[in-house]
């Protein structure tokens, strides 16, 4: 069996697996706060590019029955076209950066556990390692907490532009992916909480563990406590990986051709799995505990018997 004193390493594992999981359950809670650790971020800088009509047709071939100097003049023409369409386009290029701004929307759509906030990106949309400049936090319940649809046609209605979605041609399966979002929100505040109450169960009982060193019914319970914790953060670990990967690629597919796109919280996703890491290690401190007291208890009756 370990010294008494080892009972601080599960007792550190679960803190940390405690403080981590709070901070999963709480990114986003009020305006700044680890607003990188979103479970997923919906970009609509674009949105509505593709009602900006930048292409010019060639009309060269009218001219292939011309000859001589009506010819030649003719490819000066298209000379000139060309430029001119380089040009509208390098502008569409700058416009384009300022799409959300001139429809009224916000930039940025992020997904949280607790709600789901909004703003803009700094200097700008394009700008490499762009920052987040977050204008607002709105909770919800768990089951509707993303409503990104809603979201935008109430910014567009009161939007400089009198359009909505449907003028954007949004598509309505966009709103299936949201709502997988939104269903794993509800199982993943759900689980944060257990992961919450059980890993600080899980600290307390290795209070327990260390006045009470030897005890196998609180070796059994210390056990039970960080088992429960590490599974109940292990399975909202799996759920926010899984739908944030899912949601935002069908994001992707679905709203490549409007402007729209989406990215998965990385930060938030790393965070969610070093909570369960620690959990799960001091499931195994334990289990190796009830190990070592069972080789114990057999040689300590091995000797009794030898005795006799």
């Amino acid at each position: 069996m370990l010294s008494r004193f080892s009972v601080f390493f599960p007792l550190v594992l679960s803190l940390v697996a405690f403080i981590l999981t709070i901070l999963c359950l709480f990114a986003g809670q009020k305006e700044g706060f680890m607003e990188d650790y979103a479970i997923a971020r919906v970009n609509t800088s674009m949105l509505g590019h593709n009602i900006l009509d930048t292409s010019s047709d060639s009309s060269s071939d009218d001219d292939d029955n011309d000859g001589g100097l009506l010819d030649t003049l003719g490819d000066k023409l298209d000379d000139i076209k060309d430029e001119i369409t380089d040009t509208i386009n390098d502008i569409t290029g700058e416009i384009a950066d300022q799409l959300a701004d001139a429809l009224g929307i916000h930039e940025w759509y992020s997904i949280h556990v607790m709600d789901a906030c909004e703003g803009y990106f700094k200097p700008n949309a394009t700008s490499p390692g762009a920052g987040l400049n977050v204008t607002g936090c709105t909770q919800s319940p768990p089951a509707k907490r993303f409503d990104l649809n809603k979201m935008i046609n109430k910014e567009l209605s009161v939007g400089p532009l009198d359009i909505t979605l449907d003028d954007l041609n949004w598509p309505d399966s966009i709103d299936d992916a949201i709502n997988t979002l939104n269903s794993a929100l509800l199982a993943l505040f759900i689980f944060y909480v257990l992961g919450v109450g059980f890993s600080g169960l899980a600290m307390l009982a290795c209070v327990a563990g260390f006045f009470l060193a030897g005890r196998r019914s609180v070796t059994i319970g210390n056990l039970t406590l960080a088992a429960l914790a590490a599974t109940s953060i292990t399975v909202g670990s799996i759920i926010g990986t899984v739908a944030a990967h899912k949601g935002a690629d069908k994001i992707n597919d679905l709203g490549e051709d409007i402007g729209l796109s989406a990215s998965i919280g990385s930060k938030f996703i790393a965070l969610t799995w070093v909570s369960s890491a620690f959990m799960i290690a001091a499931a195994v401190y334990w289990t190796a505990q009830i190990c070592l007291m069972r080789r114990d208890k057999k040689r300590e009756w091995k000797h009794r018997k030898g005795s006799y």
